[in-house]
């Protein structure tokens, strides 16, 4: 009967010889690729950039209109 360790080195072994390198190599190029687009700001990488709560009332989404016309004036009395 094997071992663990001797059936694990097996199944590592058949797929180490399955991996097609030329594929694997684009791949890394791809990723390289990536990764300079990103470094120079061009993309942005997955992930959360959902506004947060806090930076909320840092922007205005305006619609069917200009923002002045959605400005609250405190000083119209004056």
């Amino acid at each position: 009967m094997k071992t663990i360790e001797e059936k694990l080195k097996k199944v590592l072994k058949k797929t180490e010889s399955s991996i097609n390198k030329k594929q694997l190599k684009e791949f890394e190029e791809a990723s390289k690729k990536f990764d300079e687009l990103v470094k120079n700001g061009i993309i942005t990488k997955r992930g959360n950039n959902q506004l947060s709560i806090t930076d909320t009332h840092l922007y205005h989404e305006v619609f069917n209109g200009s923002i002045k016309s959605t400005e609250f004036s405190y000083n119209s009395n004056i």
